[in-house]
């Protein structure tokens, strides 16, 4: 084969990078085919260090084409060509494309398609992270859930690896050696709700919540790192165990991963969003628990990063038009920075005056004409739920043996008060909760909470899910 396919490829190279651009699909595009062998981590490199975002995929596109020439030519056009339907953009393949001579086969519609999604531990390809059977255990009650043993790890056992709060937090989650008082694991034993929440408020004012299940959860934990660059989040995995027994009990049906990479993660996320199941459900829950980078970004096991951007905008109106309108709640648990919340003196406040929405800020525009002409739309980030294990600067703090702060106040919280309670006030139980601890050295930790557009009453109506 020639070079000529890519040589009509190149030709529209500016329609492709428009189009890849605005579906905001360039690094998923780089990650793909750098998982294909048809970019080494130079490549990869070299692209991610430019400027903006088209000329990354200009770049991309001549590089394809440079090592595509020859008898190669035609398999790595079909790559490419794969690599942007997988991403969505079956209309710009059909452009490039159009007698179909290179084009892989359309994607499969079928929900079985996502069938790796099953509730089971993420088993790395890497050897040192091979986890065996022997470290799972099955829930009782749930014959086809399996959770980690509370203090095992389910893809390697290291137990000198605990970490305390003089840990570097650069590059580590805080995690107490001790704690002030004797931490007992949790039992996670849900109290269902007896009615449907949110009767006495209109209709327009509650989310509905009472599919069944009431939604999906996806959950991701990150304890082991390639090459020990970031140190054992030891503690974790039974963060994990309670997270998928609270939900479960709630209602809800959660799949979870560990130690996955950069480019795993993408694409369980990616698949995650996609399921078609979600048309059936009324909510959704996404979980991240890792090392923090900054205060916006974590790593994954492979000691690449994602951001928190990367993460909530894959459900957005635009991306995700299938859970419009619902509830999404985001859950993030890692350090945002690299220094001890050291608190300062408690004052006696018998009460706080406050004006306004207390979880986000009030903006207004100096525009007269505003929004007076502009068709009705809606905006592309809405009801969403940010949860931070901590506020911006500050480290997050985990126990070897019952796991971080955050998730042990939500399940605490959850398990006994969703039952009738929204969760705008679950959360400043959970708050007020997380204030409380401190570790052995004093330190402290405040949680924080982020709404876009969240903008009615949202309960969980917890209830078992008849196959349980």
């Amino acid at each position: 084969m020639s070079g000529e396919e890519w040589k009509a490829v190149k030709e529209q190279v500016e329609a492709i990078a428009t189009e890849v651009v605005a579906w905001g699909r360039t690094t998923d595009v780089i990650y793909s085919l750098l998982q294909q062998k048809l970019l080494t981590e130079a490549n990869m490199a070299h692209l991610m260090s430019l400027n903006t975002k088209k000329e990354q995929v200009r770049q991309l596109v001549a590089l394809l084409a440079a090592s595509g020439s020859g008898s190669s030519s035609s398999s790595s056009l079909r790559s490419f060509l794969g690599v942007l339907q997988e991403q969505g953009m079956e209309n710009l393949v059909k452009c490039l494309d159009p007698d179909g001579n290179h084009s892989p086969e359309p994607l499969s519609q079928d929900p079985s398609a996502f069938s790796g999604l099953r509730v089971t531990p993420f088993q790395h390809h890497l050897q040192q992270w091979a986890g065996g059977a022997s470290n799972i255990t099955t829930l009782p009650g749930h014959p086809n859930f399996t959770f980690p043993n509370p203090g095992q790890d389910i893809t390697n056992n290291n137990e000198n690896d605990n970490l305390n709060a003089n840990t570097p937090m650069d590059t580590h989650t805080a995690s107490p050696s001790s704690s002030a008082s004797p931490r007992t694991p949790l039992k996670i034993s849900v109290v269902p709700c007896r009615e449907i929440g949110g009767k006495h408020f209109l209709r327009n004012e509650v989310y509905n919540n009472e599919s069944e299940p009431r939604g999906y959860v996806f959950l991701a934990n990150y304890k082991n790192f390639l090459d020990e660059q970031h140190e054992t989040r030891s503690g974790s995995e039974i963060d994990v165990q309670n997270l998928c027994q609270l939900f479960s009990q709630m209602g809800y049906k959660p799949s979870y991963h560990i130690n996955m990479t950069k480019w795993e993660t993408i694409q369980a996320l990616r698949d995650f969003r996609n399921m078609k199941e979600h048309s059936n459900v009324d909510s959704c829950i996404v979980v991240f628990m890792s090392h923090g980078r900054d205060d916006t970004s974590f790593y994954t096991s492979d000691n690449h990063y994602l951001t928190v951007h990367n993460v909530v905008e894959r459900f957005n109106n635009r991306e995700c038009p299938i859970l419009k309108g619902k509830p999404k709640i985001f859950i993030f648990q890692f350090c945002r920075g690299v220094g001890p919340d050291i608190g300062v003196d408690a004052a006696n406040v018998s009460h706080v005056k406050s004006k306004g929405n207390s979880n986000g800020l009030d903006v207004e525009t100096d525009s007269s004409t505003f929004g007076s002409t502009v068709p009705e739309r809606d905006p592309t980030y809405t009801d969403m739920y940010i949860v931070y294990s901590t506020v911006g600067g500050f480290v997050s703090f985990r126990h070897p043996e019952s796991g971080s702060w955050l998730v042990e106040a939500i399940c605490e919280v959850f398990m006994k008060d969703a039952c009738d309670t929204e969760l705008e006030h679950l959360m400043k139980k959970v708050s007020r909760r997380v204030r409380a601890n401190f570790s052995t050295e004093g330190n402290k930790q405040a949680c924080e909470f982020v709404q876009r557009a969240f903008d009615r009453h949202f309960f969980f109506n917890p209830k078992p899910l008849p196959s349980l």
